[in-house]
């Protein structure tokens, strides 16, 4: 009896530091206490969309000499 109530206490933790991360759309096995606000994401996205852009503008001048 005390192997199953052990199995099922650590089979719960294991589950739900998984539930988390897949909540909060992380790999399944990072830490769950990071800071994976929706500020740090969007910050993170408009890095990436400026660069995009930077990057299309260099080959519309390219492409117009």
């Amino acid at each position: 009896m005390r192997n199953l109530l052990l199995g099922t206490l650590i089979g719960l933790m294991a589950g739900l530091w998984a539930g988390v991360n897949l909540g909060k759309g992380q790999d399944i096995w990072e830490n769950p206490f990071n800071d994976n606000s929706l500020n740090a994401r969007l910050k993170e996205s408009s890095r990436d969309i400026g660069d995009a852009l930077k990057d299309s503008a260099d080959a519309l001048r390219d492409s117009i000499k």
